[in-house]
């Protein structure tokens, strides 16, 4: 706002209100989403209180291009390797050289396009706005660093602080939480820069000449960002979902192991499968009611991410009444994804396939089940629900009295 009415040459009346009232119309768009979460937050509802993990991205990765691309992906593999291994996302977060460049060619030739002596070619844009959205990417940028930068290739001092270690305690930022989010908008304004930048650079060629570069730009755009081939894998249907079918309709499953946050994705792609109610899911909060239920039965924590110890106390509901307190109707034992079978699956995949990015994230044993604790767990289920409906050596299935 301050940068439009200091360099823009309309009157700062006419400013103002056309930045109010773009105000009011963001306001009354978001008013639904950021009411709740801003009364929450007022009222300091634990719900909103979060932590701030440290997910950042690494700086790194910002000029490494993707393992996909289609002109150097190649070569940068080895590169990509070790950014994806690193433990949060920050190993995605690649730019584009060719937007870079463009931004930096820009900055360069900025003058010279405004000095033109053409005036039908001189620029419209108030002086200094293309420095004014290269800085917000930079700000953004180092924002989405977190506290200090954080690499797998190099080390940084511990007295090397980023403004994100101070803003995050300032309400706005604070609701981001996830540093790596400031991501979005650093890309944002660095593709106004980057138009802004070919903008300036087709002043310089003739006019029947500037489509023709446009449209060269957009296509090296294109390619620097695209994944060519685009990976592509089955979707896999486990053998477990046919017999789900012949179980009365509308029955809601509760899967074992489960999770309420991002371990249940392959959960929510299931129930794509079985069309049924699950007890589980992906939240970005731990909500009230789902405290509330862990406090009420305590023996849930054994099955639900990430599995804590429960009290031995008689007066609990037991595992068994606690399940069918909750709801569930037919339980999925997952045999599959015990900590020993995690462990297996990920050394088979890691020999096989050395070279796939993604084994480590997709096999994580720390994150699962003992087998031995999931063996006690089926026991007290058969002798609550009697044997299972259907077994196999990857999953058992019990129907709920």
């Amino acid at each position: 706002a301050g940068f439009e009415i200091w360099h823009s040459s309309r009157s700062t009346g006419r400013v103002v209100r056309d930045l109010g009232l773009a105000a009011c119309l963001a306001g009354v768009l978001l008013a639904p989403f950021a009411w709740p979460i801003a009364r929450d937050s007022m009222a300091e509802v634990a719900s909103v209180q979060k932590s701030f993990p440290p997910r950042s991205i690494d700086p790194v990765a910002l000029v490494v291009p993707h393992s996909g691309h289609p002109l150097w992906g190649t070569e940068m593999s080895a590169a990509n390797l070790a950014l994806r291994r690193y433990r949060a996302v920050g190993g995605l977060a690649y730019l584009g050289l060719s937007a870079l460049a463009l931004v930096i060619l820009g900055a360069l030739l900025n003058k010279r396009c405004r000095s033109t002596s053409d005036p039908s070619e001189q620029s419209t844009r108030p002086p200094g706005s293309l420095a004014l959205w290269i800085l917000l990417s930079l700000f953004f940028v180092l924002l989405s660093m977190g506290d200090t930068p954080e690499s797998k290739l190099f080390e940084s001092p511990d007295w090397l602080l980023l403004p994100f270690h101070w803003l995050k305690h300032f309400w706005l930022f604070g609701l981001v939480r996830l540093p790596n989010r400031f991501l979005v908008p650093a890309v944002l304004s660095l593709s106004v820069a980057a138009a802004m930048g070919a903008a300036c650079l087709v002043r310089f060629l003739r006019p029947e000449r500037r489509n023709l570069a446009l449209g060269a730009m957009a296509l090296l755009l294109l390619l620097d960002y695209a994944w060519l081939p685009y990976p592509m894998r089955e979707l896999p249907r486990p053998e477990w979902i046919g017999p789900l079918a012949e179980l009365p309709p509308d029955l809601a499953i509760l899967d074992i192991p489960s999770s309420y946050r991002g371990g249940g994705a392959f959960d929510m792609y299931s129930q794509t499968l079985h069309q049924r109610p699950i007890l589980g899911g992906s939240i970005s909060v731990d909500p009230p009611t789902m405290r509330r239920q862990f406090e009420t039965y305590p023996q849930l924590r054994r099955v639900f991410k990430p599995f804590r110890k429960t009290p031995k106390d008689a007066n609990y509901p037991s595992l068994a009444a606690s399940i069918s307190e909750i709801g569930a109707d037919i339980v999925v034992v997952h045999l599959d994804r015990s900590r020993e079978r995690e462990a297996e699956a990920r050394m088979s995949l890691s020999r096989d396939a050395p070279n796939f990015l993604y084994w480590e994230r997709q096999y994580d044993p720390k994150s699962e089940i003992p087998e031995a604790r999931l063996a006690d767990i089926r026991q007290e289920l058969r002798n609550a629900f009697g044997p299972p409906t259907h077994q196999t050596d990857e999953v058992e299935i019990y129907l709920v009295p």
